[in-house]
């Protein structure tokens, strides 16, 4: 507090009217990057949920591939064998 708000009242409710305006721009210039920050990091929830999507269904694709592999080669092994 400075010595011109201690001696007058009017002069310290001034200074604490434009504190508070300066407060109320930054709280304000906050919510905005807060806003901005959260827009950002939605986007990158969306984008990693697709990657593991995609990731998931290669995953599935390789499994279902050898899969398919296992289950011909054990009918050729069966064919072999049984028309022997």
């Amino acid at each position: 507090m400075s010595g011109i708000e201690k001696e007058s009242l009017e002069a310290h409710v001034d200074m604490c009217g434009e504190r508070y305006n300066n407060l109320q721009k930054e709280v304000s210039g906050m919510g905005k990057r807060m806003d901005k920050m959260e827009s950002m990091l939605t986007e990158m929830r969306d984008i990693i949920q697709k990657f593991q999507t995609d990731r998931n269904r290669q995953l599935m694709s390789w499994g279902v591939g050898i899969i398919g592999a296992l289950v011909a080669a054990c009918g050729s092994l069966l064919f072999l064998l049984l028309s022997s």
